[in-house]
């Protein structure tokens, strides 16, 4: 999509908004973060959470990488 994987300058977005178009990391807490609360069933419920758990801890993983940690 010809875009980065995150925004040199601001890679969590805390100073500026989302761009998931511009940055991949973006796209996270952009979409990603929010389909968990669209499932209807206990057991797509259950399976939704456990992938969010393990986005995020990619993204935190990501971040610490980033930004030296």
């Amino acid at each position: 999509m010809h875009g980065a994987l995150y925004h040199l300058g601001d890679p969590g977005a805390e100073a500026r908004a989302l761009d998931d178009r511009a940055y991949a990391l973006d796209h996270f807490p952009a979409k990603l973060f929010k389909l968990s609360g669209g499932f209807f069933t206990a057991e797509g419920k259950r399976m939704a959470a456990a992938r969010e758990a393990l986005m995020r801890d990619y993204v935190a993983s990501l971040r610490a990488e980033i930004e030296g940690e």
